[in-house]
């Protein structure tokens, strides 16, 4: 099982992705999109439970989209 601190580092691109296609979509700075994503990943990490759902980068996505919203 990989540590939280892992799943956040192998999954800052994602947050660095979903920011800047979503500043551009809602003409937001991307450097404030990418802070409430770093949010969302992080609370996400904290909270996964690898027997509920296999797929940590999927579960993050939906985390680090609510958060960015």
């Amino acid at each position: 099982m990989r540590t939280r601190e892992a799943l956040i580092l192998e999954h800052l691109d994602l947050v660095r992705r979903l920011a800047r296609r979503r500043s551009v979509k809602w003409r937001i700075d991307v450097e404030q999109l990418e802070s409430a994503g770093m949010i969302g990943l992080v609370e996400a990490a904290q909270r996964y439970d690898p027997k509920k759902n296999d797929n940590f980068a999927a579960y993050a996505r939906e985390r680090v989209s609510g958060a960015m919203l």
